[in-house]
């Protein structure tokens, strides 16, 4: 069986990556049919230049340490935010070797991206009642 997927993703004007058609064959022996392991270094490796990325990013200045709600006020964070998450978090986890596969990063930065759009519309509500 072929499975044929484009990518057409919205690139940054700053990248000059042509868009590719991967070729993925379900069927090839070459494929791994166990779970993959990744080792601490590997993941440091692909994931840290991620990070700095991250940190390095116009927009990322609030995320990039933990969030104190008492200098800024904000008494109901620890009750909205159930698990908060910062760059610095992750980068500390990354650092420790507590990851064990690129899916748990993934879930760390998305949730610090949920815990962003919370907040948000937390803050809408709150100033519309």
């Amino acid at each position: 069986m072929m499975i044929m997927t484009e990518s057409h993703s919205q690139l940054s004007k700053n990248d000059n990556i042509e868009p590719i058609i991967v070729h993925i064959d379900a069927s090839s022996k070459q494929l791994p049919k166990y779970n993959v392991q990744f080792t601490s270094e590997d993941l440091r490796k692909h994931l840290e230049p991620i990070i700095h990325k991250m940190i390095t990013s116009e927009d990322s200045y609030q995320f990039q340490q933990p969030v104190d709600p008492v200098a800024l006020i904000i008494p109901d964070y620890p009750i909205i935010i159930k698990h908060p998450m910062d760059i610095s978090a992750t980068h500390n986890k990354l650092l420790r070797g507590e990851y064990k596969n690129p899916l748990e990063f993934y879930d760390d930065v998305w949730l610090m991206h949920t815990c962003k759009i919370r907040i948000v519309v937390t803050t809408i509500h709150l100033f519309n009642s």
